[in-house]
């Protein structure tokens, strides 16, 4: 198991296989410690500690706040504007020349819609 530079897994991949990584010396406790300084530090930083989380910033905020309308024209504008395009000078990308093409995406992730949300994505509703 390798964290590669991350400090928060969002998925279930440490919590089902982080002992048997540490079992195994692929990980170490020195290691876990400093990821947990990491986002203690931070927490600490936003004020997560403070007192009544509530009154916190951003204590009032709930599963109504996510995945709104507004939230989710940010997300697109942020994606288009992100968008790279290659002008494929010399042949370089590898498209078949005799199809014309308007768009490629290109990648491990350029089908996978589900991944591409991130682990972000709010609550999925049956219609989506």
């Amino acid at each position: 198991m390798n964290f590669s530079g991350m400090d928060l897994n969002c998925g279930t991949t440490v919590l089902y296989h982080a002992q048997a990584a540490l079992d195994k010396g692929l990980i170490w406790e020195e290691l876990i410690n400093m990821h947990l300084r990491n986002l203690f530090s931070v927490r600490m930083r936003l004020g997560m500690f403070d007192g009544d989380p509530e009154t916190l910033p951003f204590g009032s905020l709930g599963p109504s706040d996510v995945c709104t309308t507004g939230h989710q024209n940010l997300a697109l504008e942020a994606a288009q504007q992100s968008i790279v395009l290659l002008k494929n000078a010399r042949s370089t990308l590898p498209w078949n020349k005799t199809k014309k093409f308007k768009l490629a995406v290109i990648g491990p992730h350029g089908n996978a819609t589900q991944e591409m949300l991130g682990n972000y994505e709010g609550i999925i509703g049956p219609s989506y």
